[in-house]
């Protein structure tokens, strides 16, 4: 015969053992038979005043440690107590700075530093594009400042809208609406250059983008054909605010060579100091690309003096190219960044936007001239270890932790 155990059972308190003392007291006042239905032993507990300050203390706590966590579970009893904490106290973290509240589908786009992946909000199905960028490779400082430039977008319609950020232990998130239209570089792949017509509404709308970003004292330096996306209705937005310098306003310069080779103007190419008028070289190269179907300079732009080169050399326009539409490209392509149009002078007075009211183009009440061949040109070609990031789902550690990233835009309906 087998010896039982004696060992005595460790007993398991129960959910209802947590419950604020005043339940307790409250339940001997309640009918015999909902009180059957509260069968917690009769211990001490913490009144619900007490319970309250923890839960706001953990939640101030979480806060400041940037941690990723989903939302309170109080396990408090209906009544009294229990109803003013289910009602008046909130989530730690809004869903959207959740990694659990997204559904990841698919690859938009990959850079050096991250990256961005269709998503599908879980609880109510809407698409969001999400840019995730690791830690390891990003300087927090340009992961800020991105941030910062998506949060001012809200002001524009070209503007690519920043959402919400979040981080996890590796990874910094930031959430951006989507653009099923994809980008202009992958519509001109398929259909190849644009009539002057259709440049023309496409040139205003990037111009008032850029004029918005000008005006708040930030220089995009990256502007080319794939970071300008297309919505729905083949209107633009601005997007990719990685390269963005911020508080360059007045005679301020900044150094540094940084961009797209192709789009860079000369005096980033040549190392000097710039300002935003090497935006409005590179839409020049944009428009170029959008109205010809080829880059202005016919050099071989992999060559190592390809700087040196093409600032002693002229572009040759064709000549069936309207006039208006030739002399706004050699203002724009103007070598000297003091005489450059859009610094100098007003690009909207221009005689190739003649007839363009541009109230209606900053209210986005001109309908497009065309409309996207197809939708986002997803990357559907890759392996498991894509989404790895989905299992970085830990709080962050202060030694990780990037302060001020949390954002959630608040007029967003998530």
């Amino acid at each position: 015969m087998k010896e039982e155990n004696k060992s005595p059972r460790k007993r398991t308190r129960s959910l209802d053992e947590e419950a604020p003392v005043r339940e307790r007291k409250r339940a001997r006042a309640i009918p015999a038979e909902e009180r059957s239905r509260e069968q917690a032993p009769k211990r001490h507990r913490t009144s619900g005043n007490e319970e309250e300050q923890r839960l706001h203390k953990k939640a101030r706590i979480s806060e400041k440690q940037g941690e990723v966590l989903p939302l309170i579970s109080t396990n408090l009893p209906t009544g009294s107590a229990g109803d003013h904490l289910q009602t008046h106290l909130k989530p730690e973290k809004p869903l959207a700075q959740s990694l659990d509240s997204y559904r990841f589908h698919e690859v938009l786009g990959e850079g050096s530093f991250g990256k961005v992946m269709l998503a599908t909000i879980q609880s109510t199905g809407q698409l969001v594009a999400v840019k995730v960028i690791n830690k390891d490779k990003q300087h927090s400082d340009l992961v800020l400042t991105e941030k910062r430039v998506l949060q001012v977008a809200r002001g524009s319609p070209f503007l690519c809208r920043g959402l919400a950020a979040f981080q996890t232990q590796e990874n910094s998130y930031l959430v951006m609406e989507y653009m099923p239209g994809g980008s202009l570089a992958s519509y001109l792949a398929k259909k190849g250059r644009l009539s002057v017509k259709e440049t023309r509404v496409l040139a205003a709308e990037i111009i008032c983008g850029m004029q918005y970003l000008h005006s708040h004292g930030m220089v995009h330096r990256d502007l080319k054909p794939a970071n300008l996306l297309l919505d729905g209705e083949g209107h633009i937005k601005i997007a990719d605010f990685g390269l963005v310098v911020e508080n360059i306003t007045g005679d301020k310069k900044i150094s540094g060579r940084c961009g797209t080779r192709r789009f860079m103007a000369p005096e980033v190419l040549d190392n000097t100091a710039y300002g935003a008028a090497a935006d409005w070289w590179s839409l020049g190269v944009i428009l170029s690309h959008l109205m010809i179907g080829e880059h202005p300079f016919k050099q071989k732009l992999c060559k190592p003096r390809f700087a040196q080169e093409f600032l002693y050399t002229y572009f040759d326009l064709p000549k069936w190219l309207p006039s208006d539409a030739s002399d706004l490209l050699t203002q724009l392509l103007d070598e000297d960044p003091e005489t450059r149009l859009g610094v100098n002078g007003n690009i909207r007075d221009h005689p190739f936007f003649a007839g363009v009211n541009w109230q209606e183009i900053e209210k986005r009440q001109v309908t497009s001239q065309f409309l996207p061949l197809t939708s986002q040109g997803a990357v559907t070609d890759y392996t498991a270890e894509v989404f790895s990031f989905i299992k970085d789902n830990r709080s962050v550690s202060e030694k990780h932790l990037i302060q001020n990233l949390s954002f959630v835009n608040p007029e967003w309906k998530m």
